[in-house]
């Protein structure tokens, strides 16, 4: 399990984000996942497909820039900057965020998977 390998999976979770794949993204997670959102909401696993596959948010783009990893053995972190453009489907809410980010990934037989998310805003 290289960088490389990992920053690509990054990469892919991100396309799976905006293809709204919640079944692509279950098989990115680990059993144990934990997202902390932008506006400090936590989800697990759980909670975080479910809002995915609810729909009531979009994710019509996002990107990440700047990554840094740093490989520790049994995990990696995996930093960086990253834009995401989100939309709520009742038209309520639409915009852009730019946030710093940490991402927890463990090396597995059949690849990289996410542990953990968390971001702050970019000022």
């Amino acid at each position: 399990m290289d960088e490389q390998n990992l920053i690509a999976a990054e990469h892919a979770r991100r396309d799976a984000m905006i293809r709204n794949d919640a079944d692509a993204l279950e098989a990115m997670l680990t059993e144990r996942f934990h997202y902390a959102h932008i506006n400090g909401l936590v989800d697990d696993r759980a909670a975080y497909l479910e809002r995915i596959r609810s729909g009531k948010v979009s994710c019509p783009y996002t990107s990440a820039r700047d990554l840094k990893v740093d490989i520790r053995g049994p995990y990696a972190l995996l930093t960086g900057i990253s834009v995401i453009g989100y939309e709520w489907a009742d038209g309520s809410a639409k915009g852009e965020v730019e946030t710093l980010f940490t991402a927890v990934w463990e090396p597995r037989p059949e690849g990289w998977r996410l542990a953990a998310y968390a971001s702050t805003p970019r000022s």
